[in-house]
């Protein structure tokens, strides 16, 4: 592994505190060693709080049996890397819904170092597509709705102009 040179380690740094995304470096066992800004923020956490919790602490309890199985699985693949959609909980029961990018970095002998993750909050983007899913569904419903009485209706209809629509097409 080569080993960085000071402003090599600099602009690291000033990229983890400074990234909008989410960062942390992991250890082979899951804790959290190092979080940025961003991170904290996204799960609600304190810097002081996260170092040293591991990932069981903040997963939703229904994604931590795939989370532990993704995690068992890059430590024991040798290209291990992966990206997958989970639900952290924060300290006051709100779920955060992410996007997980995890790479694990290892020492030239294959040795598990650490876990180089990025986490992207897609809370905005679900709320998103679920307005979207509920006005589409009204606009079905509506369609439906309109389609019955139309096809339940005996009586005819006929689209008439007021006089007042058509009044300046017509010549004096």
């Amino acid at each position: 592994m080569a080993t960085l040179t000071p402003e090599e380690q600099e602009l690291w740094r000033l990229t983890m505190e400074h990234s909008p995304v989410g960062m942390a470096l992991m250890s082979p066992d899951g804790r959290y060693l190092r979080v940025n800004p961003a991170l904290c923020e996204m799960i609600g956490y304190a810097r002081e709080e996260l170092i040293g919790l591991t990932f069981h602490h903040i997963t939703h309890p229904d994604d931590l049996l795939d989370g532990v199985r993704l995690h068992q699985g890059l430590l024991a693949d040798s290209a291990a890397s992966h990206r997958t959609r989970k639900r952290y909980l924060r300290p006051d029961g709100t779920i955060v819904p992410v996007d997980l990018s995890m790479v694990l970095h290892r020492a030239d002998d294959g040795t598990p170092l650490h876990f180089m993750t990025q986490v992207v909050d897609l809370s905005e983007k679900q709320d998103t597509e679920l307005r979207l899913g509920l006005v589409e569904r009204q606009m079905v419903e509506e369609q439906m709705r309109r389609r019955a009485i139309l096809d339940t209706d005996a009586v005819g209809l006929s689209l008439v102009r007021s006089e007042e629509h058509t009044s300046g097409l017509q010549s004096h």
